[in-house]
C-alpha cells in the first residue's frame, strides 16, 4: 500500500513538473498590434485599474491590475489617442475596472473573456464623459502552444489585447465637451 501511494504521489509530481507551473498575463502580449481610431483626442489622460488578480502558480494564468494597466498606458502611448498620458495632473482620469475574467478550467480550445468598465472623468469639474461595460473574448488551440497551462495564458492576453483594443477604439469616438447624463 505504501508503494502505491509513494507511485501515485510521485506520477502527480511529476505530471506538475511536466505542465509546469501558471504564469500571469504578460503586459507586452497585452498591448493591440494595430488600433482602429476614429480620431485623436487633444489633453491628458491618467489610468488607474482595478479588479485584476495575480496570478496563482498552482492554479491557473490570470491578469493584475498592474499588469493590465502597464499594458494599457503603452497602448494610449503608441496608439497616440490623448495629447499625453501621464500620472499626475491631467485634464481626464481613465478608470479601467477589471470586472471579471472568464477562464475555462479545462479543454483544447481555451476561450477567456474579459469583462471591464471603462470610465472616462474630466478631472477639472469630475464630469463623467463616458461610462462604458466592455465584453471581448479569444481563444487559444493546441496549434497555439501545446501545453494547457501556456494556451490559457495566451487566451488571457488575448482577450485583454481585445479588450483594449476595444477600449481604445470607443474612446476614440468621443466628444469630450459633453458629459454623459449622470
Amino acid at each position: 500500500m505504501k508503494i502505491l501511494v509513494k507511485t501515485i504521489l510521485l506520477a502527480l509530481g511529476l505530471a506538475v513538473f511536466a505542465v509546469g507551473c501558471a504564469s500571469p498575463a504578460q503586459p507586452s502580449a497585452m498591448i493591440p498590434k494595430s488600433f482602429n481610431i476614429t480620431k485623436h483626442l487633444s489633453g491628458s489622460v491618467s489610468v488607474v485599474v482595478t479588479g485584476g488578480n495575480k496570478t496563482n502558480p498552482a492554479w491557473k494564468s490570470d491578469i493584475s491590475s498592474e499588469d493590465f494597466s502597464t499594458a494599457l498606458v503603452e497602448a494610449l502611448n503608441q496608439s497616440a489617442l490623448f495629447a499625453s498620458v501621464a500620472s499626475a495632473n491631467t485634464d481626464y482620469r481613465l478608470a479601467v475596472q477589471l470586472v471579471k475574467v472568464i477562464s475555462p478550467n479545462w479543454g483544447l480550445t481555451f476561450t477567456d473573456s474579459v469583462v471591464s468598465e471603462w470610465q472616462l472623468v474630466r478631472v477639472r469639474d469630475s464630469a463623467v464623459v463616458s461610462d462604458e461595460y466592455i465584453t471581448t473574448s479569444f481563444s487559444a488551440t493546441p496549434g497555439d502552444a501545446f501545453a494547457a497551462i501556456k494556451r490559457l495564458r495566451l487566451a488571457n492576453e488575448g482577450a485583454a489585447r481585445a479588450n483594449i483594443a476595444e477600449g481604445i477604439r470607443r474612446l476614440s469616438g468621443l466628444n469630450l465637451e459633453q458629459p454623459v447624463a449622470q
